[in-house]
């Protein structure tokens, strides 16, 4: 099941199922969710963000996160859950907010900027996922970028967050040997 589909049938059900509207409720019925599925994974259509970075996201928003252990990123080490409690409260007001900022990350649109190609290069991303290629996408209603990994199998995993390009290049350099002529840039928007 997608996991859209799923907080958009929790929002259908959950007033008239739960005494309670809050966002404790919602992270309970996630987390039951997410154990259900094989090896806890949500799936997601590409033309929507991924939920995984959904707390990275409202970290940003909120002035929440810090740089990675090793500087390179912004990172958020909570779940979503948190921040929302902390700003809204785990109350009806919370639980409201949760599905308007959810709504809102949805809509976010992902342009595809650029990708290099690492299938050549022994990279792997866990033991038993080889690293297919980077790719690099940002968001037009935010500044900064993604450097997204893709493993051969095409599931994609953030790496991280970055508010320049050229941070985003020399951590990509560092980490995968990846040099500035091995980019493949677009010009036209891919999604």
């Amino acid at each position: 099941m997608n996991i859209y589909h799923f907080f958009d049938q929790l929002w259908m059900e959950l007033p008239q199922s739960v005494e309670s509207k809050s966002v404790t409720s919602i992270k309970n019925r996630f987390l039951d969710f997410a154990d259900d599925l094989p090896q806890g994974r949500t799936v997601h259509r590409k033309e929507e963000p991924p939920f995984s970075q959904f707390a990275n996201w409202l970290a940003r928003r909120f002035g929440k996160s810090k740089p990675s252990y090793c500087g390179r990123w912004s990172r958020y080490d909570g779940g979503w859950w948190r921040i929302i409690e902390d700003q809204f409260g785990d109350n009806e007001i919370g639980y409201s907010e949760f599905f308007k900022l959810l709504t809102e990350y949805r809509q976010r649109k992902c342009l595809l900027k650029g990708e290099t190609n690492l299938s050549q290069i022994n990279v792997s991303v866990s033991n038993d996922s080889r690293i297919e290629r980077l790719e690099v996408w940002e968001y037009p209603t935010e500044s900064g970028y993604d450097l997204v990994i893709v493993g051969h199998g095409g599931q994609a995993k953030l790496e991280g967050f970055y508010s320049k390009i050229d941070e985003l290049l020399d951590s990509a350099s560092k980490r995968y040997e990846v040099q500035s002529d091995h980019w493949h840039w677009f010009t036209i928007p891919h999604n």
